[in-house]
């Protein structure tokens, strides 16, 4: 499931998307940020939305992507982990995102 992401400290950066989410951290997309870049995020997970600060630990270019750097969440407070963690659980479960999960399939 495309997990949009928008940059909320750099006004006019496009909405971009996110790659390898994990509960510590990811890989944003088109970014054109710096190794040690403070930013704050606005992650669209499902039909939730968190706001965290990360920090920008790797960058680098792909070839047919473009720009893309690692963010290291930095300060996520309980409520947006708990978001974070239940989106993650259900797309690792099979992205049935909000139905229930049926033993049968």
């Amino acid at each position: 499931m495309p997990v949009a992401v928008q940059i909320l400290d750099r006004p006019g950066t496009p909405q971009l998307n996110a790659a390898n989410l994990s509960s510590g951290g990811l890989a944003l997309l088109g970014a054109n940020l710096e190794d040690g870049d403070t930013v704050r995020l606005r992650l669209q997970l499902g039909e939730a939305s968190i706001v965290a600060r990360g920090l920008v630990v790797w960058t680098g270019r792909v070839l047919g992507v473009g720009a893309r750097c690692g963010i290291a969440f930095d300060d996520l407070d309980a409520d947006a982990e708990r978001v974070l963690k239940r989106f993650l659980a259900e797309v690792t479960a099979g992205g049935r995102h909000g139905e229930e999960e049926d033993p049968d399939r």
